[in-house]
């Protein structure tokens, strides 16, 4: 059951309230504070306690409720129990897709009911910086902004640390329960148009546990494999039954040629006429050669009726008469229902969008074929630096490879894996600092360019000329030019 820990406020301030202060300086808003404390002493006790608290305990301190985003959308911060734990979550959203139990005011939509708006479901890196700046916050090309923070006392998504998250299976089940579960109590959207964001620590959740697992969810399984099956299927029959057809042809012909054979036969008897044993045993032979003749027609006039009709039934609803046209048709009787799909309009499908930022795990657990299925239906963007992190310098280009592979073995063609999985890591910063300056404009950045990136914009970052849509295959073995 959703509990929500913050007291809504009823009246919204009409001034633009900022992300949450970020972490980094609640030690220093509250020194500024202790400067008003008399006695030193004092001072280094409430120090002390201060730094023993972990960074969820800091992030506890930093208040929760309504607020008001970029975009004039409302902002929700709040807590919901999620198989067991406490997840912090932010939606910014119009007022009039929230629920009307959420506590916003303004909110008119039922629990569970379907929206138009999708959701961009962020999740943030190491210590949650991103989580606080929520650069995914407002409408973005009809994506509403999700975050959640890591259930984690460090707030590492995936628990333990570097590329080790030992948490790692438990945390993707909890974002999977939050979006299909929690998140219809707090508002309306359009569940088949959910994609996600990953920054540093939560790209290696997403790629190394999230995906693998529970990506079925949330695309649906890429249709090309079935119908290029379907086709193949089709184009077999069609060969098998043209050579049923030749082959009754040619009986028909040889037929043809031993009745030509028996007349030739008959003519010869009839000049020999020169007793009437002859004559009557000619007779008799005529008799029997007429026989088999008809007989033998009427048989390869049958198979060829057969044959034909074997054909012309291809691709109908029923598939009683299939069965009468020999091999072909037992053949066509089988893919009668799929085959007919081939040529009809593909209808829209659940279909998803990732990018993950400076950061890549290949699968640490096993992809389902469900979950394998539905990748080769989601758009996936690669984007790191140029001065990466070492060690994500080795596991990105492996990610590369792992989920290239992964959608190929699920039918699809190198021409279809380039346009489905792009990566790029041509600006020339740290960690995370896309645009050449700093982790959190340049997080801020990849944001701004969701939708040009991977919702068929034309792959410019935001206010840019620069293009990052190079195709993983080619480019998995990343150059780098230093480390961060």
């Amino acid at each position: 059951m959703l509990t929500l820990k913050s007291a809504f406020l009823v009246c919204l301030s009409l001034g633009l309230v900022e992300a949450a202060p970020q972490l980094r300086n609640i030690l220093a808003n509250e020194n500024g504070l202790l400067a008003n404390e008399k006695g030193r002493g004092r001072d280094r006790v409430l120090q002390g306690q201060r730094q023993r608290l972990t960074a969820q305990e800091q992030a506890d301190q930093i208040p929760q409720g309504l607020s008001v985003a970029t975009d004039g959308s409302i902002i929700m911060d709040a807590t919901a129990r999620v198989n067991g734990q406490d997840l912090r979550f932010k939606v910014s959203a119009p007022a009039d897709q929230f629920t009307k139990d959420s506590g916003v005011k303004g909110g008119k939509q039922e629990v569970g009911a379907a929206g138009t708006l999708g959701v961009n479901v962020l999740l943030h890196g190491d210590g949650g910086q991103s989580f606080f700046d929520f650069p995914n916050q407002a409408v973005q090309n009809n994506l509403v902004g999700v975050a959640l923070l890591a259930p984690d006392e460090n707030l590492f998504w995936g628990g333990g640390s570097g590329l080790e998250r030992t948490d790692g299976e438990e945390h993707a089940q909890i974002v999977n329960d939050f979006v299909q579960q929690v998140l219809p109590k707090v508002m309306a959207f359009d569940n088949e148009s959910v994609s996600f964001t990953g920054v540093s620590g939560g790209s290696l959740l997403l790629s190394g546990f999230f995906m693998p697992a529970h990506m079925q969810n949330f695309a649906a399984p890429a249709a090309v494999a079935d119908a290029d099956k379907a086709l193949e299927e089709k184009l077999d029959a069609d060969k098998a039954a043209e050579e049923e057809k030749k082959q009754a042809e040619e009986e028909k012909k040889a037929a043809e040629d031993e009745e030509k054979e028996a007349e030739k036969a008959e003519e010869e008897v009839e000049d020999d006429k020169k007793v009437d044993a002859g004559k009557e045993a000619d007779a008799e032979v005529d008799a029997d050669a007429d026989a088999d003749v008809d007989a033998d027609a009427d048989a390869v006039v049958d198979a060829d009726a057969d044959a034909d009709a074997g054909v012309r039934k291809f691709g109908a609803a029923a598939g009683e008469g299939a069965a009468a046209a020999g091999p072909a048709g037992r053949i066509l009787k089988n893919i009668l229902g799929r085959a007919a799909n081939v040529s009809a309009p593909a209808e829209q499908q659940k279909g998803s969008q990732i990018i993950l930022n400076c950061g890549a795990l290949a699968p640490q657990v096993a992809v389902s074929p469900e979950a394998a299925a539905a990748l080769a239906n989601t758009r996936l963007h690669f984007q790191s630096t140029q001065k990466e992190l070492a060690i994500l310098q080795e596991s990105i280009p492996e990610a590369l490879v792992a989920y290239s592979k992964l959608v190929a073995d699920a039918g699809l063609s190198e021409k279809e894996i380039s346009a489905l999985q792009t990566v790029d890591n041509s600006p020339n910063g740290g960690h995370c600092e896309f645009d050449e300056k700093d982790f959190v404009s340049g997080v801020q950045l990849m944001a701004d360019s969701f939708s040009a990136i991977v919702q068929g914009g034309d792959g410019n970052l935001n206010g840019t000329d620069i293009n990052v849509l190079n195709p993983v295959l080619g480019n998995e073995k990343l150059v780098f030019s230093g480390a961060s």
